[in-house]
């Protein structure tokens, strides 16, 4: 006999699946054909009638990201992190980065979502725009992170990293830039990418200086990009295209020290929260006092921000030029 607790978790498990879904999709559907079963057997987990196997519940939560135990745990000193181990090869790498784009694509089912990401680097998806830019940030990560031997000894050039890789890079950006945005920096959120360019040219890493040079053109293109997409409060997947439903863009100033990447994203009722991890893997957890305990101070940190999307024109372009102007002395200095 199932008890009601039991019954309560399943519940509050389907729930969460529910608000992820988009409002043409069919919780029944999705959950028969994930689980293979028929939609009658469907229908009776949802009313309860059936109670889930372990085997159910793992694929579901695998399925939509949900942490199992945050459903059941109130225990404010006890969360639970989903993590994906890495395999310090190209192989594990690109799972690592289909397991971005399937999340991203998960948040894009939910009828209603929202990324705040508190900044203290680049976000990753800006990058992936640009195919050079990607590979430079993915040479970086296989070789000076992960020390992936087979690029030991190697130079950066955009050919070591493979089409594949660049062609899921642009998805994970074009999923994301189809996510409502907030977005926290500070002065130097923009700092680290260029100390990465100027450490690999100091230490010989570049196959060729024009190579060096021309990743620091598109962390120009970068940067303007993304003071494009502040100044009209609107996500953007080129600079020429600009759609009036393109989803909301908002970008704060923050003078206070982050201390980490942070995001938060909302589906619907539910909410998750990322954290890096080894310089850029992830941790995840769909706890619900840590998820609402992190948005409140999220909220916090942005009323003790600046507004410089939107009309804040002056504010925006002296944030942006502070960037400029540290990437102009490493091209300077690349140059001589």
């Amino acid at each position: 006999m199932k008890t009601q607790s039991s019954n309560s978790l399943q519940f509050q498990l389907l729930e969460k699946i529910k608000n992820t879904l988009p409002a043409s999709s069919s919780l029944v559907i999705e959950i028969s054909d994930i689980l293979g079963v028929s939609q009658d057997s469907a229908y009776r987990r949802l009313r309860g009638e059936t109670a889930l196997t372990i085997d159910e519940v793992y694929k579901l939560c695998s399925q939509y990201k949900i942490s199992f135990d945050a459903l059941y745990s109130h225990d404010a000193d006890t969360v639970s992190f989903m993590y994906q181990s890495l395999q310090f090869n190209e192989t594990g790498f690109s799972g690592y980065l289909h397991s971005i784009y399937e999340h991203l694509k998960q948040i894009n089912k939910a009828p209603s979502r929202q990324v705040v990401y508190m900044a203290e680097d680049l976000p990753i998806f800006y990058h992936f725009k640009y195919p050079e830019l990607a590979a430079f940030k993915l040479f970086y990560w296989m070789k000076s992170v992960m020390a992936v031997p087979s690029f030991e000894g190697k130079k950066f050039h955009a050919s070591h990293i493979s089409d594949d890789h660049i062609d899921v890079c642009k998805k994970i950006f074009d999923s994301y830039a189809s996510v409502p945005s907030v977005e926290i920096w500070t002065e130097t959120t923009g700092s680290s990418l260029i100390k990465q360019i100027e450490y690999f040219w100091e230490s010989g890493q570049f196959q060729h200086r024009d190579d060096a040079l021309f990743i620091c053109e598109q962390v120009r293109q970068e940067f303007e990009f993304i003071e494009k997409q502040a100044a009209l409060s609107k996500k953007l997947t080129d600079e020429k295209n600009i759609s009036e439903n393109a989803p909301e863009y908002q970008l704060y100033n923050c003078e206070l020290e982050l201390g980490n990447n942070c995001i938060l994203v909302k589906m619907g009722e539910s909410k998750a929260v990322y954290f890096t991890h080894i310089a850029f893997n992830k941790l995840v957890t769909t706890h619900n006092s840590f998820c609402n305990e992190t948005e409140d101070w999220m909220k916090g940190m942005i009323k003790k921000s600046v507004l410089i999307s939107g009309t804040s024109e002056k504010l925006r372009y002296r944030f942006f030029a502070k960037a400029f102007e540290q990437l102009d002395i490493l091209v300077k200095a690349i140059k001589n």
